[in-house]
């Protein structure tokens, strides 16, 4: 049997893996940004440094993120991520759901993505209870096998969601980050 713990720190772990991978890219990418904007904007002044342009970015999609986090804090199901945003890219992968179980005291956190892949098979292995005709314990045995290709399939699913709110907050981010560039470079007579 594997715990909520053991569950939770294996997620953070692919957290930390692929959010390293993002961090990296979207360094990459606003270098590539920053070199491009400052070959246009030459003419309107000193070049753009790119540790100025980073902070400024990365500071826009951290105040998505927290506001992600806000209102995730208000829902019914708190994200993994806690209240504290670490590195960008683990943090918006740790936006993941978790829904709280348990009777009070005895509260476990589990990331929703693995209770929709359970709800498949508990309602399977229900329906087997009052399904004699077959020989039971090979159906629960071959369906609890395809259990762990489903929490997969929903752990990517999920994964693929938190990496297409970063990319929006990213894409937010360069806008804004675009805007204010051109504010304080070209003056309007």
């Amino acid at each position: 049997m594997v715990t909520e713990v053991e569950v939770l720190n294996q997620v953070q772990t692919i957290a930390a893996e692929i959010g390293t991978e993002l961090d990296t890219s979207w360094e990459a990418c606003g270098r590539e940004v920053a070199s491009k904007w400052n070959m246009r904007l030459k003419d309107y002044g000193a070049p753009l440094p790119f540790d100025d342009f980073s902070n400024r970015v990365e500071q826009m999609i951290r105040q998505e993120m927290g506001d992600a986090v806000r209102h995730a804090w208000e829902s019914a199901e708190k994200p993994a991520l806690g209240q504290t945003i670490r590195k960008v890219g683990e943090s918006a992968i740790l936006l993941l759901p978790l829904a709280r179980c348990g009777k009070p005291g005895l509260v476990i956190a589990v990331p929703v993505f693995v209770l929709l892949a359970l709800k498949h098979t508990f309602d399977y292995v229900v329906g087997q209870f009052t399904d004699h005709s077959r020989d039971c314990q090979t159906a629960i045995t071959e369906r609890i096998a395809g259990l762990g290709k489903r929490v997969g399939s929903e752990f990517e699913r999920e994964i693929r969601q938190r990496i297409g709110d970063l990319h929006a907050w990213q894409e937010n981010a360069l806008r804004a980050a675009a805007r204010q560039q051109a504010e304080e470079r070209i003056s309007f007579i």
